[in-house]
C-alpha cells in the first residue's frame, strides 16, 4: 500500500510540474510574440507612413548636387519622407513632365519657370494649393508671390528670381554703366555694346525710357505710348552707330560676348548661366561683371519679375501633396535660400534672405530688379514672352513700320488678349480720330 500511494503521489506531482511548466512556456511565448509582433508592426507602421515624394529639375550636375544636400538636411528633421531626385536635361523638362503627367505619372514636385504655368494650369497637369496658417507668407514679396499666381489661384513657390541685367567684361572694361547714354558714350572709347532685345529684357527697357507699356491697378490695364515710342525712336537712331549692336537673336550676342567682342551686353538672366558654363568648358577667360540695368534720363528699368519655381502635379495622393508642400516650404525658408545662394550664387525668391553686395556682386543686380518689377496679370505677361512679340521689335530694327502703327496694334493684341477692364491709350485714340 505505501509504496502504492507513493506511487501515485509521483504521477500528480508530475503532472502538476508539466501543467505549470506549459502554462509557463505558453506565456512566455505570449509576451515574446506581443513584444515582437509591436515592433513587426512598429516597422510596418514606419514603412506605411515613410511618403516617397519624387522631385524633377533641370538644374544639371551641379545643382543636384547642392538640391541632394539640402534633401540631406531635411530628412536629418523628417526622416518620413523620403525624397527621389531626378535631373532632367532642360530642354526636355516640360515636354517630359507633360507627356508623364497626363498619364497621371510624373514627379510630384517639378521645378521649372513660372511662365509654364498658364500652359500647365490650362491643361490641369498642375494643381493650385492654400496656404496653411502655420506657412509663413511673408517670405516673399507680392510681386513675387504674383509669379506664382494664374487666374487669381495660387500654383506654387517661388524658389528663384530671374530678371534682365547688364553684364560687363571686366578684360575690357573696369566698370558698369548707369545709363543708356553712358552705354553710347562707351563706344566713343572702343568698348562696344550688345543690346538683346528678347522680350524680358525689351520689356524693362521700355520702362527706363519713360513708363512701362503696360500696368496694372487693381483689375483694371492700363497702356501707355510713353516709354515704348520714346525708346522705339531711340533705337532706330542708336542703331546707326557700328559699335551697338540690337538684335532679337541672343545667340549672336553670345557669341560675340564670349569671345570677347563686347564690353557690355545688356540682356536677359538666363546670360549669367551660359557664362557659367562657357567659363566651366574653358572657352571663356574673362570675368564677368553683373550690373542692374541702365536708366535713361526718362526714368529707371521696370522689369516683368521671373521665378524659377515649385510646382505640384495634380495626379499626387492627398499624403504626397502634403509631403510636397512640406518639403516644399522646407526649400524655400531663410535658411535654404540662404544656401542656395552661397552655393550655386543664385538669387532668392525669399526676401527675408540678406545679400552682402561685396561678396554676391553677381548676384545683388538680380534682386535689386526685382524691387522694381512691374505686376501685371500673367495672362498679359505671357504676351511678353511669346515669339509674337518678337516680331515687334523686329519691324522696329528694320523699319517696316511706322512707330505709331507698330504701337496702336501692340495695344489692340493687349487688350484684345485681356479682355477685361481697360484704358486705351489718347494716343491711339486722336490717331484714329485725326
Amino acid at each position: 500500500m505505501s509504496d502504492l500511494g507513493t506511487s501515485e503521489q509521483s504521477g500528480e506531482s508530475g503532472r502538476s510540474y508539466r501543467v505549470a511548466y506549459g502554462i509557463l512556456l505558453f506565456a512566455i511565448v505570449l509576451i515574446l510574440g506581443l513584444v515582437f509582433g509591436y515592433q513587426f508592426d512598429q516597422v510596418s507602421s514606419f514603412s506605411f507612413r515613410t511618403n516617397r515624394i519624387m522631385v524633377w529639375h533641370g538644374w544639371g550636375e551641379e545643382g543636384h548636387q547642392t538640391l541632394e544636400e539640402l534633401v540631406g538636411r531635411f530628412n536629418s528633421i523628417r526622416p518620413d519622407i523620403r525624397i527621389i531626385l531626378v535631373d532632367v536635361a532642360e530642354d526636355d523638362l516640360l515636354d517630359q513632365y507633360r507627356e508623364r503627367a497626363e498619364l497621371g505619372l510624373g514627379p510630384d514636385i517639378l521645378i521649372g519657370p513660372n511662365d509654364w504655368i498658364a500652359t500647365l494650369a490650362d491643361a490641369q497637369l498642375i494643381d493650385p494649393i492654400v496656404l496653411s496658417e502655420a506657412f509663413d507668407a511673408t517670405r516673399f514679396s507680392s510681386a513675387v508671390w504674383d509669379t506664382a499666381r494664374y487666374q487669381n489661384d495660387l500654383y506654387g513657390y517661388p524658389l528663384v528670381l530671374q530678371t534682365p541685367a547688364l553684364y560687363y567684361n571686366k578684360s575690357l572694361t573696369d566698370e558698369a554703366v548707369e545709363s543708356f547714354a553712358d552705354l553710347v558714350t562707351a563706344t566713343e572709347t572702343g568698348r562696344p555694346v550688345g543690346i538683346s532685345l528678347d522680350p524680358q529684357t525689351t520689356f524693362a527697357m521700355i520702362g527706363a525710357f519713360g513708363m512701362p507699356i503696360v500696368s496694372a491697378q487693381e483689375d483694371v490695364v492700363n497702356v501707355s505710348e510713353l516709354g515704348f515710342v520714346t525708346w522705339a525712336e531711340w533705337v532706330k537712331e542708336t542703331q546707326a552707330n557700328p559699335d551697338i549692336f540690337f538684335t532679337t537673336q541672343t545667340g549672336e550676342l553670345d557669341q560675340l560676348f564670349f569671345n570677347g567682342e563686347l564690353a557690355y551686353y545688356v540682356g536677359p538672366y538666363q546670360v549669367k548661366e551660359r557664362y557659367q558654363s562657357q567659363f566651366e568648358s574653358g572657352n571663356v577667360e574673362f570675368e564677368l561683371g553683373v550690373s542692374p540695368l541702365p536708366r535713361s534720363a526718362s526714368g529707371i528699368a521696370r522689369p516683368l519679375i521671373q521665378t524659377e519655381m515649385i510646382y505640384f502635379n495634380y495626379a499626387s495622393s492627398a499624403g504626397q501633396r502634403d509631403s510636397a508642400l512640406v518639403f516644399a516650404g522646407f526649400l524655400t525658408n531663410e535658411e535654404q535660400n540662404s544656401f542656395l545662394l552661397r552655393e550655386l550664387e543664385v538669387a532668392p525668391a525669399n526676401q527675408k534672405v540678406r545679400i552682402d553686395r561685396r561678396i554676391f556682386d553677381q548676384v545683388y543686380p538680380y534682386t535689386q530688379g526685382s524691387l522694381l518689377g512691374i505686376r501685371i496679370p500673367h495672362e498679359l505677361k505671357q504676351l511678353f514672352v511669346d515669339d509674337e512679340i518678337t516680331d515687334v521689335y523686329t519691324n522696329i530694327l528694320t523699319g517696316a513700320q511706322e512707330t505709331n502703327e507698330i504701337f496702336c496694334e501692340l495695344e489692340k493684341s493687349l487688350l484684345d488678349r485681356w479682355g477685361g477692364s481697360s484704358e486705351r491709350s489718347s494716343y491711339c485714340v486722336e490717331g484714329e480720330n485725326g
